[in-house]
């Protein structure tokens, strides 16, 4: 991902497709992210959008992904139902496949209901210095 523009294409897809308004914001460049760390930062993006709408119910949803010399920070929040019960103890397929995706990538996934409603994505990739 030289740019950002496969989450951009995220956010059209999702506010075209699906009605819900899908804001992207982002910060720094992409151009030194590996090939394998943004694939999976956009496969946690897109199924965190999917839960959103699918599961969610949300009406509105912002994307916000950070790069910097030492980190990747992507967020995902929605103003849907947030997480049942179940899942913030267990965590749903879509939860465990995210994780295991940031993990492959040295990063740390959070996924938690939001105060006031819906859910908030935080994503952490370090990223070398000389990279």
């Amino acid at each position: 991902m030289s740019s950002f523009s496969e989450l951009e294409e995220l956010a059209v897809a999702t506010t075209n497709d699906n009605r819900t308004p899908c804001i992207l914001t982002t910060e720094g460049s992409t151009l030194q992210l590996d090939v394998n760390i943004a694939s999976h930062v956009f496969y946690i993006a897109r199924e965190a959008v999917r839960n959103a709408v699918r599961h969610g119910g949300a009406t509105s949803i912002s994307i916000h992904f950070n790069v910097s010399n030492t980190i990747a920070a992507l967020m995902v929040t929605d103003n849907g139902r947030g997480l049942r019960e179940d899942d913030e103890v267990n965590g749903g397929m879509g939860i465990k496949i995210m994780s295991q995706r940031a993990e492959l990538i040295g990063g740390e996934l959070r996924v938690e209901s939001a105060r006031g409603g819906g859910t908030c994505l935080d994503c952490r990739i370090p990223l070398s210095a000389t990279a």
